[in-house]
């Protein structure tokens, strides 16, 4: 399922290699179109998939379920604590990528290696720690990401699964999951196991982690967010139904209405690489962890288990609901890339069949005797034509920069936002991160003793740096919800003043030229330009975080340690260890005064992490308003300027082709219209072709869809 946008995609692309290549559309025409440059957005089209579980939680088995293969076999998921990437090639390779910028590759000489060759490979480089004589070495805090090349068709066509380390792993590469990966993915997959979910720890890191991930995009109710209740197989159908309601009310306080979806990945994995004629049902026999209930209800494994079981295994699976969804969302987010290329195929042929009509017309308009009268008319047709669009260069330019930036005299635009987050927002999330502190010490605070305080104030500091993350990334999610409000209204304004533009040229031509009045195709497709916003709004916010926590991380956390006296080591609160010695064992223990003393420093710590939120709340909003924005703007500033000087050409090259046919003298107004009858033609013919073949395109894929769910489950 997840090939289905890939196949719409191959199909699309031909569908534009056939007008690009054609010998009879002039390299002028598909430049005014725009229609290289969106081929060129739709190839360059990645859909990346994370995927976030604790350890056990059975991610890696999850994965092979996905690809169809057994790539857990050559350990290439379970012995790194760094991140690692899946990426399709034809010729299997790793290469891990270094913190310093270097990098090791297997293999290096072109050779083909085996599983087992890439497994060794792998452990000596990735290995969590080994020892080397009496050293230790601990090379993921070496090791910035692993890479992993394979021929897998789930990869293909620009899909990338990103696996993370482990939740609760001592390795947990958490700021760089947070800060670096969840702003790049397409959609992020949480694998639990059901005894998972009830665990006190466990729901805290995963609010937490939620959190982060819909905070991460700019998408509604975090639709992109998809939580796995895995290993269906080893539990009792009632304890994954009460995981699932646990889930669910985990998951209420951050998300209404949360995809979940309860699998066994382990089915799922056996039961496609029977199909892939990977395993024998002689294997499948033999696996002791296979055993399941038929329709009827009798329990079936052992040498029970036939061939014709095995889509009733992948269904009893429940992968396929799973792949669908995702498939539907992922193809939903970025179809757009595809209509895009196809309508404006459409419209490139509608265009130039326009053209040809009004040349047509004017042909006949003019006969012998008045070719010199619109030659003229031509004449003051390209002096108003330079005139109006003067004028609307000039308007769209007054536009924009009055909505988005706002007057000499006023602040208004997006500097309003600013302000708004420095002022308003960043006072809110203060005083949130205090009163979500101040409850989660007083929860604490009754079980502190003298033996636990650092680990208590540790925990308390833990929690306040994940809620100031969470917060960061809510006020940047914020500011640019904003922003696209505001920059939407301001395209708008510009689509309107377009349109008016074309409707005045083409009343000029129509008067001018004594054309009749007829409907003619806009050269802004309003659709595609907002949906090319909101793609450009995407890429730009997931850029614009990544740099705020780089930014704030260095910057922010330098001013702090400057400003705090009392911290003995850098970094993050880590002033309060150092507070607590080993004290002499005679002295008088004062625990009431310890209680105060204790909490008079979280109380510090609280402060201090509400007033790092108001500072690092004033540089995102300064850092939006003087970089980020500013790149979103200049696009879509280019993009309108784009059309208009396509426009502008479409225009300059019709007037120029009318003029030299009136000039012309050497060919009679019949053969003339004939040429153009033939041309009409022509583009008619290929135009519907491309739509009929696109239709029963579009039409076939669905119908194989449906065969292939229909056969997976029977």
């Amino acid at each position: 399922m997840l090939k289905e946008f890939a196949i719409k995609k191959e199909f699309t692309l031909q569908q534009a290699n056939k007008v690009v290549n054609d010998e009879n559309i002039v390299n002028e025409v598909l430049k005014e179109s725009g229609l290289k440059e969106k081929v060129n957005r739709l190839e360059q089209g990645l859909f990346r998939i994370a995927l976030v579980a604790p350890f056990s939680a059975g991610k890696s088995t999850f994965i092979n379920g996905l690809i169809g293969k057994d790539l857990l076999s050559v350990n290439i998921l379970a012995e790194t604590a760094a991140i690692t990437v899946i990426k399709y090639s034809e010729e299997k390779r790793i290469e891990i990528h270094y913190k310093d910028g270097t990098k090791d590759i297997f293999p290096t000489d072109g050779s083909e290696p085996t599983d087992e060759e890439l497994k060794q490979f792998l452990k000596r480089k990735t290995a969590v720690q080994r020892k080397d004589g009496e050293t230790v070495e601990i090379f993921e805090e070496k090791i910035d990401k692993v890479e992993v090349y394979w021929d897998l068709p789930i990869c293909e066509d620009g899909v990338e699964l990103v696996d993370t380390p482990g939740l609760f792993s001592a390795y947990d590469q958490h700021s760089q999951l947070t800060n670096n990966i969840l702003p790049t993915i397409n959609a992020a997959l949480f694998v639990v196991e059901p005894h998972q979910v009830g665990q006190k720890h466990f729901m805290e890191v995963i609010q937490d982690r939620v959190e982060e991930a819909k905070n991460s995009r700019l998408e509604e109710e975090g639709r992109h967010i998809f939580f796995i209740i895995n290993k269906i197989d080893k539990y009792p159908t009632e304890e994954v139904e009460k995981a699932e309601k646990e889930l669910i009310n985990i998951l209420k306080p951050i998300l209404a209405v949360p995809n979940i979806f309860k699998v066994s990945s382990y089915f799922a994995v056996k039961a496609r690489m029977f199909q892939n004629k990977e395993i024998s049902i002689d294997e499948i026999q033999k696996d002791t962890q296979i055993r399941f209930t038929d329709e009827e209800g009798f329990p079936v494994a052992g040498r029970g288990i036939q061939e014709e079981h095995i889509p009733e295994i992948l269904n009893i699976s429940n992968f396929l609901p799973l792949e669908k969804a995702l498939s539907d969302y992922l193809s939903e987010k970025n179809d757009f890339l595809i209509s895009d290329v196809l309508n404006t195929i459409q419209i490139l042929f509608d265009r130039e069949i326009e053209g040809l009509k009004q040349s047509i017309e004017i042909q006949n308009n003019a006969g012998d005797e008045k070719r010199e009268y619109y030659i003229e008319r031509l004449a003051e047709l390209k002096d108003s034509f330079g005139e109006m669009l003067h004028n609307i260069q000039d308007d769209i330019e007054e536009t924009i920069h009055f909505d988005l930036f706002g007057s000499s005299s006023s602040s208004g635009g997006l500097k309003e936002i600013s302000e708004k987050i420095e002022d308003e927002e960043a006072e809110k999330y203060a005083l949130d991160l205090e009163e979500y502190a101040g409850k989660f010490w007083n929860t604490k605070s009754v079980f502190l003793d003298e033996d636990n305080a650092v680990e208590m104030m540790n925990e308390v500091a833990d929690k306040i740096n994940s809620k100031i993350n969470i917060f960061r990334r809510q006020l940047t999610k914020n500011s640019f919800d904003q922003i696209e409000q505001r920059v939407k209204k301001a395209a708008n304004k510009v689509v309107n003043l377009f349109e008016q533009f074309e409707v005045e040229v083409n009343k000029s031509f129509e008067d001018k030229l004594d054309l009749s009045k007829k409907d003619h195709t806009s050269f802004l497709d309003v659709n595609a330009l907002l949906e090319k916003l909101r793609y450009d709004l995407e890429k730009n916010f997931s850029k614009t975080l990544i740099k705020i926590s780089k930014k704030l991380e260095n910057e922010i956390a330098s001013a702090r340690r400057n400003r705090v006296s009392y911290r003995d080591k850098p970094g993050v609160w880590n002033w309060f260890k150092s507070w607590f010695g080993k004290q002499d064992t005679e002295r008088i223990f004062d625990e009431v005064g310890f209680r105060k003393d204790v909490s008079k420093k979280v109380s510090q710590m609280v402060q201090d992490g509400a007033a790092t939120l108001r500072e690092e709340a004033s540089e995102i909003a300064q850092y939006i308003l003087d970089e980020s924005i500013r790149e979103i703007i200049e696009n879509f500033q280019h993009t309108i300027a784009e059309r208009i000087s396509s426009y502008n050409s479409w225009r300059k090259r019709m007037l120029k082709g009318i003029e030299k046919d009136l000039a012309e003298i050497e060919q009679t107004k019949e053969e003339v219209i004939l040429q153009y009858e033939d041309r009409i033609k022509e583009l008619q013919e290929k135009k519907v072709m491309l739509r009929e073949e696109e239709v029963n395109f579009m039409v076939n894929t669905l119908e194989l869809a449906e065969k292939e769910v229909a056969a997976d489950v029977n």
